[in-house]
């Protein structure tokens, strides 16, 4: 068969079947669409080459389209001069242009111009790069993409036929969600009012309480009413929000316009909106609820009112994920959204979690605590990709729970405007605590159509998933255990269920029979967080073969609760890849550092301790990665995120390395004190990754027999594994050679630190006062220095009889008098006399908890005492102390620390508690074989640096007496000046990356305001000013430039008005400083107004009432604009400061001066 080539009339033919489908589905004013027909009037007949008509017998036509290929530019002079010829000939208001790259709806010009201005340009889509030739008519995606553009101009034509204006597309804008924010605190304060006024109603108020006991609120919460307000208000927006974006696809619906006058009529007419809805389709959204039986106040309704005059302005069915995250993180108010331990995710991250495990376009995926639905909508994204299907078919593989109401009814708005038109469209999506969600069980869903009865449900099976993706809270299980009594027997009991004959080993006692008998504990650790519990519980939904990715704080890696983790990992998965990224924090509104983890369900043993476990640290932006745009071009984004998931899997994924050359190998290590198995370490400039055979890391995790630090494979650098492969035989614990305790803790800080000024208030005596060192910023030097120290601790183990006449018994009975709070303090309750702090003990020296940018271990000569923020250690072996104070101080150490510390708070400080201390190494197995001469010249260098002032590392190092202190210890250890550059350097480095990360957030979101501030004001600009501004005096003096002047010598630098003193007005420089005196304040006015740039001359007419005329008018055009400006920005963002300054802003971008209005 002979191939044809596509052409322009294919693409016509095309255009002409879509919208003759989109006039099927309804909801258009449209009847007909035909190509070629005939216009008469033109001295040539002209044909457009679509003609969508108001009318079947195509009587009425409504918009011409002009349709061309990529070669010819939609701008062509050429062709939009003859669109405009029959545009004008057919009468219509409108007329589109498209080459399939871009297309444009124009408003047709008044018939005395044959061509359109910038201003005529009512929408344009595009320009769609990969569209790059008439041919791509017939590639399947690119035809999807063509299609979806042709259903957006028939909407934008639609909303001009109705309501001659289409509206802003709402995008990631700082202003809508704020609007949307502020509305909701507002109407949550007079709904709490409304809700104290209708629970007086006994029956109304105990079917309240049955509604708020589905909901999960807890009833006796002292915020319980506050809460309830919340939700209510929470659940009217999500109704307004979906309402205005269903009726751009469904414009049968009557607009939402709510009368201002009669708050009755209005929310009669907004419950008979939503009601409306609710008889077309979607009713898991407008089914109505006990709640909407509350009467609302005037007070309410104005503010409904007004929420939803301010959304007619912006257009929804467009909205872009991150705004209904936005929208949802402004609404839920912060400390909720901690407590719930919900954040919006963002999609770049998204989309690289699905790519890892969403792999066929028939998997089942589930988000176990969805939030507003990014990870389901990219899934439903994903899954359409890979095979084409209907809309509510897809909506059958992609299932969602979440705890909180809210976030579960936008994930639901966000799947069901994916396609408006399948009338079988309803999303598995429940608000459902998911520790309540068992394998197998059915729940039921309001079916997308109302048919019989409000409350019907259609009762679907939850299947087994072939991928578990999410953003798991980041929340404590002992936090909900406060509000929720009894939760952690209900997760035990949960996990037992699906577990406890699986993986018995989770459980303390040995698990017999198949129920649960309350015996059964979990090994988790009381501190574990919630996500711990959620892996689990996650995993039992999961089909062997299946993976699941999930978002959480990186403290697994490192603390107790990760042994338990670590141990069912390589127990019942294959750990695919477990990433992290320091170049970029994923969550602007949370200080806390993530990883993702990505496992696939497996029971195969011997396959799980062969396979490579992947350690990725990203080392550019998400955003450079996957720079293609998911709503421009899907299907090549996906091809650009499956690129690098193959190239993260493809590295050793066989146990080959794929490119040696990028890779180096370290050894296993079987010392007595230092193990670790083999690691290749691969980079290139995206990512740096570490591969350990999984039987490798079993292995060391059950000879460790508690959580193995995992974080030191993403984040130590190579030299890290150097140092241990060159000296591991030298190392040493530092549990093994000390004793480590916490400072002393005196339960009541508030009693127990004395400043002087306190002492000498109460005269206690001297003797019972210690100095005590309680902060960090005390100690500027390595050896501690009593003077340095502000407080004394007050040390008494007397008996009050002891104590008779003394102040320090008066200082104690005052306590008891009026602190009586104190005495229940339970650091005080198992002490002989709740005053005496325990006693002290020896302490060489002290250990940081918290590191910013110093790194160094205080010595304690005197062996003054140690407050609880810091921790102290004593050597067992005082033959050790001066060495092994010395290499506490040095580099080494200092890497070792930012190794093996916890990195998870994300505000740039490194933590270091009893475990990560008791780890630090110290080259101390066999000091016998020191060299006498080396050690000694480590111990000059320490005695001479430890004076002086402590820096921060980056210039510490490039001190003289510090270079020659640590090549002394690096000499020692038989390492050279190499080793201890590149170790300083990795240290920097180091400290570097875990201060960029809070600065990147708080840098990221001023950007995000910044550009948003700036795209507004750009859009409202040109809104109001689309000819550009009245230059003054020119367009306020008649017959300018011809009036008589005279010419006045002026600096090139701004003026501004002074002082006006007895009828002399003063004109000032821009620093304010005397410039000349005119005899008039108009005079002066027209001065300043009429100075321009680096301009010398200004010309002022010699009539006074020419000049008085001229500035009275420039300043009522200047106030009336300032006006329009300030009246556009208030519609937009419903702030009156913002608004304020924007239309400043303005002002000055366009060069008037500011005034008052």
């Amino acid at each position: 068969m002979v191939k044809t080539k596509a052409n322009e009339r294919e693409f016509q033919g095309q255009v002409i079947k879509w919208i003759g489908k989109q006039i099927e589905q309804g909801g258009l004013p449209f009847k007909n669409a035909i190509n070629d027909p005939g216009l008469y009037g033109q001295p040539t007949v002209k044909f457009p080459d679509v003609l969508v008509t108001l009318d079947e017998s195509c009587k009425q036509p409504f918009c011409g389209w002009e349709l061309k290929t990529p070669k010819t530019d939609v701008r062509n002079k050429e062709l939009l001069k003859d669109a405009v010829k029959k545009a004008q000939t057919l009468g219509a208001k409108y007329f589109v242009t498209w080459n399939m790259q871009t297309a444009t709806i124009w408003r047709t010009p008044e018939k005395t111009r044959i061509s359109v201005q910038e201003k005529d340009e009512v929408r344009e889509f595009g320009p769609y790069r990969q569209i790059t030739s008439v041919s791509d008519i017939r590639d399947a995606e690119k035809t999807l993409l063509l299609e979806s553009v042709c259903a957006k101009l028939l909407r934008d034509l639609a909303s001009l036929y109705y309501d001659e204006k289409t509206n802003l597309p709402v995008t990631d804008t700082t202003f809508f969600v704020d609007m949307v924010g502020n509305t909701s605190g507002e109407m949550a304060e007079t709904l709490l009012d409304d809700i104290n006024r209708a629970v007086a109603n006994k029956s109304f108020n105990k079917k309240l309480d049955a509604w708020v006991k589905k909901q999960g609120i807890n009833k006796y919460d002292q915020y319980y009413r506050k809460t309830l307000a919340q939700q209510i208000t929470y659940k009217i927006i999500g109704k307004i929000l979906f309402y205005m974006t269903l009726r751009k696809h469904r414009l049968e619906l009557p607009r939402m316009e709510l009368s201002s006058k009669n708050y009755k009529t209005a929310i009669k007419k907004m419950r008979g909106l939503f009601q409306h809805a609710l008889e077309v389709d979607y009713q898991a959204v407008f089914e109505p609820d006990i709640t909407d039986e509350i009467e609302l106040s005037a007070d309410t309704v104005k503010i409904i009112t007004q929420l939803t005059e301010n959304l007619a302005h912006w257009s929804f069915d467009l909205m872009p994920l991150d705004v209904i995250g936005n929208v949802f993180e402004k609404l839920i108010p912060e400390e909720a959204r901690h407590s719930l331990g919900q954040y919006f995710t963002p999609d770049n991250l998204v989309d690289l979690i699905v790519s890892f495990c969403v792999r066929s376009g028939d998997d089942f995926v589930m988000d176990p605590t969805c939030g507003t639905g990014t990870f389901l909508i990219r899934s439903y994204d994903k899954l359409r990709s890979l095979r084409r299907k209907a809309h509510h078919k897809l909506l059958e593989q992609v299932w969602g729970f979440d705890i909180a109401g809210f976030p579960a009814e936008l994930a639901t708005i966000n799947l069901y405007r994916q396609d408006f038109n399948d009338y079988l469209n309803f999303p598995r999506v429940l608000s459902k605590d998911f520790f309540e969600v068992l394998p197998g069980a059915s729940f039921g869903f309001p079916p997308p159509k109302k048919t019989i009865k409000t409350g019907e449900r259609v009762n679907v099976r939850i299947p087994k998933f072939d991928a578990l993706v999410g953003n798991f809270p980041f929340i404590r299980q002992e936090r909900i255990e406060k509000a929720e009594k009894g939760y952690k027997d209900k997760l035990e009991k949960v996990l037992f269920e699906r577990w406890g004959k699986q993986y018995p080993a989770l459980f303390r006692d040995k698990v017999r029979g198949n129920n649960f008998n309350g015996k059964q504990k979990l090994r988790l650790s009381g501190q574990a967080d919630i996500y711990a519990y959620l892996f689990f519980h996650s995993a039992a939904h999961l089909k062997i073969g299946g993976r699941m990715g999930f978002v959480t704080s990186n403290s697994w890696l490192d603390v107790a609760y990760g042994y338990e983790l670590q141990k069912f990992f390589l127990s019942k998965f294959k750990v695919i890849a477990i990433c992290e990224s320091r170049c970029e924090p994923w969550f602007e509104q949370s200080a806390v550092n993530t990883v993702f983890t990505i496992l696939e369900r497996s029971d195969d043993k011997k396959a799980n301790e062969n396979n490579s476990v992947r350690f990725v640290k990203i080392k550019r932006p998400l955003g450079e990665l996957f720079e293609k745009d998911a709503a421009i071009d899907a299907q090549s984004r996906w091809i650009e995120l499956e690129k690098f998931v193959d190239r993260i899997e493809g590295v050793a994924a066989t146990g080959e390395v794929w490119d040696s050359s990028r890779c180096r190998k370290f050894p296993d290590i079987s010392e007595e004190f230092v193990r670790q198995p083999e690691i290749i370490s691969y980079e290139d400039d995206d990512i740096r990754m570490r591969l350990i055979r999984q039987g490798d890391l079993a292995n060391e995790v059950e000879a460790a027999g508690q959580t193995v630090k995992w974080g030191q494979y993403l984040r130590a650098p190579d030299i890290y594994f150097e140092i241990l492969e060159k000296c591991a035989d030298k190392f040493v614990p530092l549990a093994e050679v000390a004793d480590i305790r916490r400072g002393i803790t005196t339960g009541i800080n508030e009693f127990f630190y004395l400043t002087e000024d306190k002492i000498k208030h109460w005269e206690i005596e001297r003797k019972f006062l210690k100095p005590v060192i309680t902060s960090t910023k005390e100690i500027p030097t390595i050896f501690v220095d009593e003077k340095k120290l502000s407080q004394k601790l007050f040390v008494c183990d007397k008996s009050k009889k002891g104590l008779a006449g003394t102040h320090a018994l008066k200082y104690i009975r005052r306590a008891e008098r009026h602190e009586k709070q104190w005495l229940k303090a339970p650091s005080v309750q198992g002490r002989k006399y709740w005053y005496a702090v325990p006693k002290n003990e020896v302490s060489d020296f002290l250990i940081l908890r918290f590191r910013d940018k110093r790194h160094y271990t205080p010595v304690n000569p005197q062996n003054l005492l140690v407050g609880d923020t810091l921790f102290v250690g004593e050597f067992k072996d005082k033959s050790h102390s001066e060495f092994g104070c010395a290499f506490l101080n040095s580099a080494l150490t200092a890497l070792f620390t930012e190794v093996l510390g916890r990195t998870n708070l994300g505000d740039g400080l490194l933590t270091t508690y009893g475990p990560e201390i008791e780890m630090l190494l110290l080259p101390l197995k066999d000091t016998a074989k020191a060299s006498r001469k080396k050690t000694e010249k480590v111990l000059n260098a320490f005695r001479r640096l430890g004076k002086r002032k402590v820096l921060p590392f980056g210039k510490e190092i490039k001190r003289k007496d510090r270079k020659d202190f640590e090549e002394a210890i690096f000499e020692c250890l038989g390492l050279g000046q190499a080793e201890c550059k590149a170790v300083c350097e990795a240290v920097n480095e180091l400290m570097e990356e875990r201060h960029l990360l809070p600065k990147l957030r708080s840098a990221k979101k001023k950007r995000r305001f910044e550009q948003d501030f700036e795209k507004l004001c750009e859009e409202v600009g040109e809104e109001i000013f689309p000819d550009g501004v009245r230059k003054f005096p020119d367009a306020f003096v008649k017959g300018w430039p011809r009036v008589k002047c005279e010419e006045i010598a002026v600096a090139a630098a701004e003026l501004k008005l002074g002082e006006n003193f007895l009828g002399k007005q003063e004109i000032c420089d821009s620093q304010g400083q005397h410039f000349m005196d005119v005899s008039s304040e108009a005079k002066g006015k027209f001065i300043v107004y009429a100075k321009r740039k680096d301009e010398h001359i200004i010309k002022l007419p010699t009539s006074e009432i020419v000049v008085k005329k001229a500035v009275q008018n420039y300043e009522i055009y200047l106030k009336e604009q300032k006006q329009k400006l300030y009246t556009a920005f208030m519609e937009k963002c419903s702030n009156h400061n913002s608004s304020e300054n924007m239309a400043r802003q303005v002002f000055e971008e366009f060069g008037l001066p500011d005034i008052q209005i």
